[in-house]
């Protein structure tokens, strides 16, 4: 068990029972001790002998649901915040409310009208329920179920109202289902794209578009769209519209879009303080809103942020995994891992325990990719490149989306250390990208990253490896093609398997870059006949005088050096020669009485114009 970045009752202090909260708080208890199974619900509004009227069908409901008020205001259940249960997730062989996608090109917009709460606006506390039998005609028998579910929802009551339209394939049913699977399951029911074909109907749908299909907030959100979505939350009752506000928010923080997150928090605040209610965050008993202030406080109180992240993902809760995901992210910036304000922080071990537990449950389901790939991540995040393939290769298969997302990520490392000036790092990147080569072969960027191993490679003196990095084509690019002929030419001179004018043949078809690293070769290896056609090749005057120099160095010509005009560059070179001229040209001959105690000052400076000359040459 990870521990808290913060004392736990930091954020259960002065609590209230917020009207808002006991939706939640009541979807909870029913789902997880029982008191109004799916089954149960499905037998009071899908009565068959004999057939029921609407007035039958909600009177049954409503007097289900007051006797679960009943009994939860007797057992204490409604006075309890601290604790707040999650919803346990209908199995899969019961779940007979899950929606289907629809095969539609373009939505009906005329559906929508099954989205319309305006005449179920005032429905604001469970008691009211029994009242809402009056709201629909109750000659519209066709309609019993998804009125009814459109009570719950505007309650909201997620699991309530799929059960009371499991029976309904219509295209409204099915939006009704999505909106109550968004309410029983606000962090798993995304990315089905039910509510996509609908984003241009009306700003209303909005909500429903973005909880469902988060990537539509990465398209710009101008400010009269954003007021008019803002706008278009108090179309709904009261319980819907604050999850609506918090979830949008919180989407809206999470996808970039920190103008519409901070506009609804506003907004929040604002009503907060008209209906003389606790400020949103002041409401610590409710695992959303505190999610919602740290995503809120993530470029500015980062400490605050990280501290309820840390309490959120301690947790068996509904924010566990997002709240992992966030803690991850502020890893990268630095922030994860470290000692601030004297307060311990969660470290990227403790992330690593969570998020491998997280994959190892749920592999093959939507929350165990999710936790595979923040997992992928704190590993790129730590270096640890070997692991983050092995994730991928273990949670993943190929075709899944996440693969290629995660290799990308990994990509990113590799590449990076490929094109490091630091040469112990490049042989690092090297390493990863020959380890695993056909891994990264899936990734978009698979070309320039056959490049920069190959000019890694080259740079390190490894020409080598051109073979094992990348194979010959008829569609290389030139730049590819001409790294790997320098390549080949290079691993050639080094092996000796190369006449002189071959060499010269082919280095006057090569690039500056390439032929100067040649060149380091040439006086590494003190070559002084490949430093003379690596010179007579080289367009650059600068570079050409700086070989020329180091060909004077090989044979010993010291004067042509110190003949050579005085610049920045050069005055290291020239002092160098003059010192080798005058000392070792002409060593200690001269008979004279005073010769014996000017020796240790001469020795002195043979030994400086050495480590001058060695430094020189270490140099290039």
């Amino acid at each position: 068990m990870i521990q808290s970045a913060a004392p736990r009752n930091m954020f259960l202090k002065g609590l209230k029972c917020q009207a808002s909260s006991v939706a939640f708080l009541l979807s909870c208890t029913i789902g997880t001790m029982g008191l109004l199974s799916p089954s149960a619900l499905a037998d009071d509004v899908d009565k068959k002998n004999p057939p029921s009227t609407i007035e039958d069908d909600l009177s049954n409901a409503a007097d289900s649901l007051s006797a679960v008020i009943g009994s939860a205001k007797q057992s204490g259940i409604l006075k309890s915040h601290s604790n707040k249960a999650v919803t346990t997730p209908v199995p899969a062989g019961e779940r007979q409310n899950t929606p289907q996608p629809l095969n539609v090109k373009s939505g009906s917009c005329q559906a929508l009208s099954v989205l319309d709460f305006s005449n179920l606006k005032t429905l604001s506390n469970y008691e009211d329920l029994s009242a809402a039998k009056t709201s629909e005609p109750q000659e519209n028998k066709a309609g019993n179920s998804q009125h009814i579910a459109r009570v719950y929802i505007s309650l909201g009551l997620g699991i309530e109202a799929a059960t009371a339209i499991s029976n309904d394939s219509s295209e409204e049913a099915n939006l009704l289902r999505h909106v109550a699977m968004i309410l029983a399951e606000p962090n798993t029911a995304r990315y089905t794209g039910v509510f996509k074909p609908y984003q241009n109907c009306v700003d209303t749908i909005f909500p429903f578009v973005a909880l469902d299909t988060p990537e539509v907030l990465a398209n710009d959100i101008d400010g009269a769209r954003r007021r008019a979505i803002i706008n278009s939350l108090d179309k709904y009752p009261p319980k819907l519209k604050d999850f609506l506000e918090v979830h949008l928010a919180i989407r809206a923080f999470e996808n970039g879009r920190n103008n519409l997150g901070n506009a609804i928090w506003s907004k929040l605040e604002r009503e907060a303080r008209e209906n003389e209610t606790a400020l949103p965050e002041e409401r610590y008993d409710e695992d959303e809103l505190l999610y919602l202030k740290a995503l809120l406080e993530v470029n500015g109180d980062t400490d605050y942020a990280r501290s309820i992240f840390s309490h959120l993902a301690e947790r068996e809760g509904l924010y566990r995994l997002s709240s992992l995901q966030q803690l991850t992210d502020l890893k990268l910036k630095s922030i994860s891992g470290s000692k601030s304000g004297g307060s311990s922080v969660r470290g990227s071990t403790a992330i690593e325990v969570d998020l491998l537990e997280m994959s190892e449950k749920g592999i093959g389901s939507r929350d165990g990719q999710i936790a595979a790939f923040e997992l992928v991540k704190n590993r790129v995040y730590s270096n640890n490149v070997t692991a983050a393939v092995n994730v991928t290769k273990k949670y993943f298969h190929p075709s899944d989306d996440q693969y290629k997302a995660s290799a990308e990520k990994i990509r990113s490392l590799i590449q990076a250390r490929l094109i490091s000036d630091n040469n112990l790092v490049r042989l690092q990147g090297l390493n990863g990208f020959l380890s695993e080569r056909d891994f990264y072969a899936v990734t978009d960027n698979f070309p320039a990253l056959e490049y920069d191993a190959l000019y890694a490679a080259f740079e390190s003196g490894l020409p080598e490896l051109h073979s094992s990095i990348i194979s010959e084509a008829s569609s290389m690019p030139e730049k590819t093609d001409q790294l790997l002929r320098s390549s080949k030419l290079f691993e050639a001179i080094k092996h000796g398997q190369t006449s002189l004018k071959d060499i010269e043949s082919e280095i006057k078809t090569l690039s500056e870059p390439m032929v100067l690293r040649i060149a380091q070769y040439a006086i590494a290896e003190n070559d002084i006949a490949l430093m003379r056609i690596v010179e007579a090749n080289l367009a650059s005057e600068t570079e050409a005088q700086t070989l020329s120099r180091s060909i004077a160095f090989a044979e010993k010509r010291w004067g042509d050096i110190t003949a050579t005009e005085s610049s920045p560059e050069t005055t290291s070179q020239v002092k160098t020669a003059n010192l080798l001229s005058r000392d070792i040209q002409n060593p200690v001959t001269t008979k004279s009485k005073n010769w014996l105690s000017s020796l240790p000052s001469q020795l002195k400076d043979i030994d400086t114009s050495i480590r001058q000359t060695k430094d020189f040459l270490n140099n290039g």
